[in-house]
């Protein structure tokens, strides 16, 4: 399995130096990417990442930063060690999962919905109702 190729894009392939601005591209292999057919979830679930260090575990990060420390090396022309590779995910605020707020979130607003649906029904058959009846008439001859 190939981790990743990489693609020079300003350097010739005659030249024996770096030029001083060196543009790269990392490409991985696309069984080791996360996907990217949905830039989202459907449904949002409030709660930390789940597959926070993603381009750490698949080895992007490495492969960029060996190949930016063997420039870095090439171009100042002795090895360099500091600064190194850093991760730190963001804060996130306490969070506790909750089962009942899991399985509510779907159902309330449909709940809700129907609710309203039936409120408007009901005050919807009540007005036909006095019309057909004609009670605002009556209520006028009686005064």
């Amino acid at each position: 399995t190939v981790l990743a190729s990489v693609v020079f894009t300003n350097v010739n392939i005659n030249d024996t130096k770096l030029p001083p601005n060196t543009i790269y591209k990392i490409r991985q292999n696309a069984s080791l990417t996360p996907s990217t057919k949905r830039v989202r979830d459907r449904f949002w679930v409030p709660s930390p990442a789940q597959n926070g260090f993603v381009y750490y575990d698949f080895g992007f990060s490495w492969v960029q930063e060996v190949i930016d420390r063997s420039i870095i090396d090439t171009q100042v022309g002795r090895s360099v060690v500091e600064p190194g590779l850093f991760f730190q995910e963001m804060a996130y605020p306490c969070y506790t999962y909750d089962n009942f707020l899991q399985m509510i979130q779907h159902a309330l607003p449909l709940c809700l919905t129907i609710s309203w649906v039936y409120a408007f029904a009901m005050l919807t058959q009540s007005i036909v109702y006095e019309k057909e009846v004609r009670l605002k008439e009556v209520m006028k001859i009686m005064g």
